[in-house]
């Protein structure tokens, strides 16, 4: 399969993240790219002035431009280019408003990857695609409703009078216009058009002229009639010039092939929001026939009341402005709720006046499932799924409000594996990988769900046990993950033993802050490390 060239401008003023993108779009699959880089706003106006420009990746803060004038500026100079904003910002208000003043995506720098700049980049372009194909569309039967309009007003249909032999005898100034031919040249001369009338007469055909070479092809609706010329047999016939109805038509077939091969969910309906056409993928991601959506309001998808009453300010924002773009619940026919994103605008005749609404949509779960589980990764140790330094410091802070307010203590407890090491130099790190989860599964087991256990990095870990009654209480639960932990361990035929040192500091005797008491913890297992090691201890001053 061909890889479709794509001429595309990089607008980043990071040379890192710009060398990142440009070897990411390097191992795109089904895209070929142009990559021109800039780093300023100024700069990417010249080269789009001077160069051919298929797509914009645009970084939101730049040296000379800021949101949401860097986004403005394009837009308004260049919206014929579909636009894609890179942006450091997790902010959905921000990727709405982007959107909204023209972007067709927004990609969060955190989250770029190969596949979502790649299946980004490609919907984007589609999406653009579409967008003007259907501008285009409405512009072109906006003209060719002007020009039948013109036609019957004020000029005559083409007519012909050829004899049996196909020679001409009259020809009208309609026709003359027409083959752009001279009177002297026609007249008496055997038609250029080879075809005989008098085979079936009163018959309507349909035929093209191909004119010269680069001029492209005229189409034409002919109607005859035999009839007695001046004692010779002849024929009349009319043609009328379809090429714009024909080239009309081959546009919304176009059209038609577009929306059904669209990834997208895509809808037509009338000024009621009431659907009179969908695409292909509207079924596939519905599971709704268009029999079963004919005439229906499209908020009947809704999912529940809220989404309901969503729809109706949809309904009144369209109307108001002509477009949204958001995102809703939809519910399919199974009954399963699932997001979309959803765009609606408004389709006009040539007076302005709205005739139609076109909604595009597309179901977003995998998005959001990826948001979330990127999320779920910035606080959770990625090979234990323990809470991760950041995550242990959020929930110190929720422990120490909640103790100060009810007047409890908790402990930290700081621990440090010995003998570790060892067994990571001597069978690799895939088993002391799987021993760190067997260790994180054991202590789970120790620890109630209401404590945290958290994964600090490499082999040390911490806990949080909340409202201890006394110092004894963490004694219990430092011993028992002592316990443990000394537990031989048999990752596959490999038997391996380790222990732990453990420094324990109390809230609020040692401290009233997360780090202190962590600190302080750490300088407590450092010295139970120093002495003995598989043991635990208090810190003190």
């Amino acid at each position: 399969m061909n890889e479709r060239l794509v001429n595309l401008l990089l607008v980043e003023d990071n040379k890192a993240e710009a060398f990142l993108i440009k070897e990411y779009l390097r191992d795109s699959k089904k895209l070929r790219f142009n990559i021109i880089v800039t780093t300023t706003l100024k700069d990417a106006k010249e080269v789009l002035k001077e160069n051919h420009v298929d797509l914009i990746l645009l970084d939101l803060s730049l040296p000379d431009s800021q949101y949401p004038d860097t986004v403005e500026e394009i837009v308004s100079n260049f919206n014929h280019i579909p636009l894609v904003v890179l942006t450091g910002y997790d902010d959905e208000k921000w990727a709405l408003q982007s959107i909204q003043k023209g972007a067709q995506d927004y990609i969060i720098k955190k989250d770029l990857s190969r596949t979502l700049l790649d299946k980004t980049l490609i919907y984007s372009i589609e999406r653009h695609k579409l967008r003007l194909l259907y501008l285009d569309a409405a512009k072109t039967i906006r003209e060719n409703e002007l020009k039948l309009i013109n036609l019957i007003d004020t000029l005559p249909d083409g007519m012909v009078l050829l004899n049996e032999n196909c020679v001409v005898r009259f020809i009208n100034k309609a026709m003359f216009d027409i083959i752009s031919k001279k009177k002297e040249d026609v007249i008496g001369k055997f038609f250029f058009l080879k075809f005989c009338m008098f085979k079936h007469p009163y018959e309507v055909a349909e035929f093209e002229i191909e004119l010269n070479e680069g001029e492209g092809k005229l189409f034409f609706e002919t109607r005859s009639k035999p009839i007695l010329w001046q004692e010779e047999q002849c024929c009349l016939v009319s043609f009328r010039d379809i090429t714009s109805r024909v080239n009309a038509q081959n546009r919304l077939r176009m059209i038609a092939k577009v929306m059904e091969s669209a990834l997208e969910g895509i809808f037509i309906t009338d000024l009621d929001f009431k659907i009179i056409e969908i695409n292909k993928s509207f079924t596939e991601i519905t599971d709704y026939e268009f029999n079963e959506v004919k005439d229906r309001d499209i908020s009947f998808m809704s999912a529940g009341a809220f989404e309901l009453d969503k729809y109706q300010y949809i309904y009144e924002h369209v109307r108001l402005i002509d477009t949204f773009a958001g995102e809703i619940s939809h519910r399919r026919k199974s009954g399963e709720i699932y997001p979309i994103w959803l765009t609606i605008s408004a389709i006009k005749d040539e007076s302005g006046k709205t005739t139609n609404y076109v909604g595009i949509f597309t179901d977003i779960t995998q998005r959001k499932i990826l948001k979330h589980n990127l999320r779920l990764l910035a606080h959770h140790d990625a090979l234990t799924g323990l809470a991760n330094r950041t995550l242990l410091y959020d929930r110190l802070n929720q422990v120490i409000a909640e103790s100060k307010r009810n007047n409890q203590s908790f402990a930290v407890l700081y621990i440090d594996l010995d003998g570790f090491k060892p067994i990571n130099d001597k069978y690799g790190h895939d088993i002391g990988d799987r021993l760190l989860i067997e260790l994180t599964n054991r202590l789970k087991g120790l620890i109630r769900e209401s404590d945290t256990i958290s994964r600090l990095g490499g082999d040390e870990f911490a806990v949080i046990t909340r409202n201890i009654k006394s110092s004894n209480d963490a004694s219990l639960i430092a011993q028992k993950i002592l316990d443990t932990v000394s537990a031989p361990f048999q990752i596959e035929d490999k038997k391996c033993k380790v222990t732990a040192s453990i420094g324990i500091s109390l809230y609020p005797d040692n401290s009233n802050d997360a780090q202190g008491l962590l600190k302080l913890a750490d300088e407590a297992m450092y010295k139970i490390k120093h002495d003995k090691k598989n043991g635990y201890t208090f810190y003190s001053s």
